[in-house]
């Protein structure tokens, strides 16, 4: 590959296109991983989601709440800034005690549950 085309790569891949990809990847990602009914978790809605690239940028994404064990998910409920959470498939949370944490909490959260 000739320098001028390695450049109009690099310009391509940090240009307004890149930017405005990073920015609907995250809204993309939630869309895709709240397609299916959400479980009767209280106030919250509650989602079931599989290993994949959803996870992962969600997993990136600055505003998603990650909790990996029941205090970090409890400090997430009680934490009015934090609006997603998600549930990594190596938490250390069963899905029923996720769920009845969900239900004991009156703030509305959208949680993300990745299974393994």
């Amino acid at each position: 590959m000739s320098t001028q085309k390695k450049n109009a790569v690099n310009k391509e891949a940090s240009g307004p296109m890149a930017k405005l990809t990073a920015q609907l990847l995250p809204v993309i990602a939630r869309k895709k991983a709240a397609c299916n009914l959400p479980k009767n978790a209280g106030s919250s809605f509650f989602y079931e989601i599989e290993k994949g690239w959803e996870a992962d940028v969600l997993r990136q994404d600055e505003d998603v709440c990650v909790a990996k064990n029941t205090l970090e998910l409890e400090d997430a409920f009680l934490d009015q800034k934090v609006k997603t959470i998600l549930i990594p498939y190596d938490a250390s949370i069963t899905q029923t005690v996720a769920l009845r944490v969900c239900r004991r909490h009156g703030l509305g959260k959208t949680i993300f549950y990745e299974g393994s």
